[in-house]
């Protein structure tokens, strides 16, 4: 679904909305610097317990990576999870979206791999008619076919370029020479 997403939306298109980002949206946001972007673009983002989580001694996703990356990524890392309540917060899962992240499980094993993350993601925005941020092809697809919208990084920015939150060299660089090269972020170009 994320593929046929008119970017044509207007400042505040997210305003309202439950908006899930997942680690692959987090992390070259958070990683590069430019969290405060993604909170201008998609305000605060719900997140899965399974890919963040506010104590960076548990093992979520987004915090596994702490012990391993560069001190200034894992500081950037550690200041982002001190920012819970205000660019985001962890979503407590409800016994609906529990059943649904079972049923998910089966329905999408080949695509999501039984990651928790994902599907918790995918659960989340299933049962709260939430948007998903995510860069994640298996994710997208399963999304796509539970009538859930994605966006991908590259559509956040071409926004942030639209709604002048930064430039369009600004967000070329962002992305081209930041988030993929740098930080090898998988680019599919859409």
């Amino acid at each position: 679904m994320g593929e046929n997403v008119s970017l044509n939306l207007n400042q505040g298109f997210f305003n309202g909305k439950v908006v899930v980002a997942d680690n692959s949206v987090l992390a070259p946001f958070v990683d590069s610097g430019y969290d405060w972007l993604l909170y201008q673009i998609a305000g605060q983002v719900l997140v899965a317990p399974s890919v963040i989580d506010p104590n960076p001694a548990m093992k979520a996703e987004f915090n596994r990576y702490i012990g391993k990356a560069p001190e200034k990524i894992a500081q950037r890392r550690r200041d982002y999870l001190g920012k819970s309540g205000q660019l985001w917060v962890q979503a407590q899962l409800s016994p609906t979206e529990l059943v649904y992240v079972e049923k998910y499980r089966e329905k999408y094993k080949e695509h999501l791999e039984g990651k928790d993350g994902d599907l918790e993601t995918l659960a989340i925005a299933k049962v709260r008619q939430g948007i998903i941020l995510t860069n994640d092809k298996g994710l997208i697809f399963a999304a796509g076919k539970e009538d859930v919208q994605c966006f991908y990084p590259c559509q956040l920015l071409v926004l942030a370029v639209q709604w002048s939150l930064i430039p369009c060299c600004d967000a070329e660089h962002l992305y081209n020479d930041i988030f993929v090269r740098e930080l090898k972020l998988f680019s599919k170009v859409v």
